[in-house]
């Protein structure tokens, strides 16, 4: 399995340093005037070709591996189509169900015995809605879905060397090197964006990784909380947003300067410094997650109130920070 993961990591990182400055130039030849956005297309290709090939190298394509990469295609071909029409919020969610069904043909679910079958569909739905737009809400800043992609799949690597899952960790070694290729060019500043296609993907790929590793044994219902955890900055990025504009009596779905990265700019940060800071709030969170994974309930529930505390005083910290629009 480690030798999957190297080699993963190292092939998609050398596709992901070779694809995006092709793909940039060529959307440069139709755009010349403004910075790209479709660095997607770059993460998606490395990542495909590198999981194709070693998914039938190491023996590990199944079912559940063909659902995800149906429900990626899907996703993809639904941000490529964004990027360039600028979609309606209903065809997006239809495009987000048609990704979703992939996977529940192919037998990707949650598995909570408490709610049955029926239960778990919904929570699977659910769970990949919100986690999909979550990345595509946090694609506001240079660097920042990214980056925070690769710490959280990066926890889910270590998980997944923790259960012996061999798919989940070749899933997750082929993001990061996909993850890294792409940041050498979308750091500050950024020579390509991501766009729809990749924040989605993103969303997608990470949240279906999240279902299939197994995270504890019976007795150890806390830990089952590890995977809000990994992904706890976009969906704290997201709550936040939509707090935020509630209490201001702006539209939900309007675009606004609500995120929380954008109201560390606002507070005098320099994007560098608002994006470190965002990293450092992203490992917090995947961390903890990490540490949850490992201890019994008391000591999570002991774990989750001091997270709760920190996530509540940034919440009224920056919530105070005046934006315009």
């Amino acid at each position: 399995m480690v030798i999957a993961s190297i080699l993963s990591v190292l092939f998609s990182l050398i596709f992901s340093l070779i694809f995006t400055p092709l793909i940039r130039n060529f959307a440069l030849k139709a755009h010349p005037s403004r910075i790209p956005h479709l660095g997607g297309l770059s993460v998606f290709f490395s990542f495909l070709m590198v999981v194709l090939f070693m998914s039938f190298r190491f023996g590990c394509f199944s079912p559940k591996f063909a659902g995800i990469i149906a429900g990626a295609i899907v996703i993809v071909i639904l941000g490529l189509v964004d990027d360039f029409l600028e979609l309606s919020p209903g065809v997006k969610f239809l495009g987000q169900t048609l990704a979703v069904i992939a996977l529940l043909v192919f037998g990707v679910k949650t598995s909570i015995a408490a709610i049955g079958p029926v239960g778990n569909i919904v929570v699977t739905f659910f769970w990949m809605f919100a986690i999909i737009n979550a990345f595509n809400l946090l694609d506001i800043m240079d660097g920042l879905c990214c980056g925070i992609a690769v710490i959280a799949v990066s926890v889910f690597l270590v998980i997944s060397f923790l259960s012996q899952n061999i798919l989940s960790a070749i899933l997750c070694s082929s993001l990061i090197g996909a993850g890294l290729g792409f940041l050498r060019y979308n750091l500050p500043a950024a020579k390509i964006y991501l766009g729809d296609t990749g924040s989605m993907f993103f969303g997608f790929i990470l949240a279906a990784i999240a279902i299939i590793i197994d995270y504890a044994p019976l007795k150890r219902e806390s830990a089952l909380l590890t995977p809000i955890l990994v992904l706890g900055l976009p969906i704290f990025d997201t709550s936040f947003v939509v707090l935020m504009r509630l209490i201001h009596a702006r539209p939900v779905t309007r675009r606004s300067k609500d995120h929380f990265a954008l109201r560390l700019l606002s507070a005098g940060l320099s994007k560098p410094k608002a994006l470190c800071f965002m990293y450092i709030f992203g490992l917090f969170f995947a961390g903890s997650s990490l540490i949850i994974s490992r201890v019994t309930n008391q000591q999570g529930i002991a774990i989750l109130i001091v997270i709760a505390l920190i996530w509540g005083l940034a919440l009224k910290k920056i919530g105070a920070v005046k934006v315009d629009g």
